[in-house]
């Protein structure tokens, strides 16, 4: 260090030193020798699994497996496609599933004869969908070859009787598969119609209501082409509907009748709904079970019997003291048949009231109306005889106007008799 710094204050003069980091590798514990001095024993490591595999229990799983590698590819090439994926069939001697099975080309297995009925009917199925394309398409077929109709028609024959086989093939295993497969496909297309009402049915609440197609007899649910969803056509008759709205009005006026005739309501009592005479049914039924109100009724009904008894030991006193004639008795009992036929229509009292009331000023109007009649009336009866008097007077206007014209026109042909005479004598006299 120069001399010039040695004299400054916080100077560093210990002399530098470089340290390295401590060596972390393993190259303790690698293999240097086969003595089994110089390694880290295998028994120490806790990351190695040293259970037992049974080599008859693998045997047995892996023995019906087939590994097809014919499109694998172990060239270690890049570029980018990837490489295939083993595919390993596997044998499954109680397959009760409702699935196709694809067995390799070179099959040593034995295939029951379900399986050998499910790729049967997979691959006219495939060939089916294969010849409508082709057909289609417009594609040619080689020479020698079966058109594509004739091709269509042998693979709906074969798939007529791959299911004749399947029905009698047995009722056991394939009978169950096929109704499996059934219900599967039932129960797939109605959970798809589920969702489908469920999305129309809030579609529905978010927009006004659309039109109703008319016809006499609903369609079948038609799944869509991309199996997701299903169109269910409704239609709807208005007959139907109309006969099933009278049929429907026509039970609730008879249930109305039926409830009008246990509570004793009708139609001429004045209190005019079923529900207030409901509620004073109620109001009654409350008083009658309330224990006080009882004890009223009853003392009530007391003092009016007393009364009643009272009443009767006059009439029957009146009647052995005052007789009364025959002729005032059979007026009194026509009374009370008079007042028995009116008592029905008692009711009908303030109901014939009120509608009076309202019909009160109509006929005011209608009075009113009657009266301007008869003034209309007696104006034109005055005016007719003004004009019979006219007519008279036109008459005699007529006649008089008929003789002057007569008196003037003989006066005319005076004057011009005297005229011609004055005339003639003038002349006379000039000659």
């Amino acid at each position: 260090m120069s001399s010039k710094y040695s004299t400054l204050p916080d100077i560093d003069t210990q002399p530098d030193v470089y340290e390295t980091a401590d060596d972390t590798s393993d190259r303790g514990s690698r293999v240097q020798g086969m003595d089994g001095k110089d390694y880290e024993s295998d028994e120490e490591r806790e990351g190695i699994d040293r259970s037992a595999v049974s080599v008859k229990d693998a045997a047995a799983r892996f023995k019906d497996c087939v590994v097809d590698n014919s499109s694998a590819d172990f060239s270690d090439r890049l570029n980018r496609r990837k490489k295939a994926m083993y595919r390993t069939f596997v044998r499954r001697p109680n397959l009760e599933s409702s699935e196709y099975e694809i067995l390799p080309k070179d099959m040593i297995l034995q295939e029951t004869p379900v399986q050998k009925l499910r790729r049967l009917m997979y691959e006219v199925k495939e060939l089916g969908q294969e010849a409508e394309l082709n057909e289609k398409e417009g594609a040619t077929m080689a020479g020698g070859e079966i058109s594509h109709k004739d091709l269509l028609s042998h693979v709906k024959s074969l798939e007529h009787d791959l299911t004749e086989i399947g029905q009698t093939l047995g009722e056991g295993s394939t009978a169950g598969v096929l109704s499996n497969e059934g219900l599967i496909k039932q129960t797939d297309t109605g959970k798809r119609l589920l969702q489908q009402l469920q999305a129309m049915k809030h579609l529905a609440a978010a927009s006004p209501e659309g039109e109703v197609q008319d016809a006499s007899a609903p369609k079948a649910p038609v799944e869509s082409g991309d199996g997701k969803t299903v169109t269910y056509e409704l239609y709807y008759s208005p007959d139907h509907a109309r006969l099933h709205t009278a049929t429907k009005t026509a039970e609730l006026a008879e249930r109305l009748a039926v409830l009008e005739r246990a509570i004793g309501s009708t139609q001429m009592q004045s209190g005019g709904s079923l529900v207030g005479t409901v509620e004073k049914l109620e109001q009654h039924i409350g008083i009658l079970t309330q224990p006080r109100q009882l004890e009223q009724l009853s003392r009530r009904l007391k003092v009016v019997t007393a009364e009643l008894e009272r009443v009767q030991e006059l009439q029957a006193k009146d009647a052995t003291t005052t007789g009364i004639s025959a002729d005032a008795e059979n007026k009194i009992n026509a009374l009370f048949e008079l007042v028995d036929k009116i008592d029905p229509l008692v009711s009908l009292a303030p109901v014939l009231v009120t509608r009076l009331k309202g019909l009160k000023g109509l006929h005011a109007e209608a009075a009113v109306f009657s009266d301007s009649i008869k003034m209309i009336s007696s104006e034109q009866t005055k005016i007719s005889e003004e004009l019979k008097g006219l007519d008279t007077v036109s008459s005699k206007l007529q006649e008089s106007l008929t003789e002057n014209d007569a008196a003037i026109q003989k006066n005319i042909e005076v004057i011009d008799g005297r005229i011609t005479d004055l005339v003639e004598r003038i002349q006379r006299l000039g000659a």
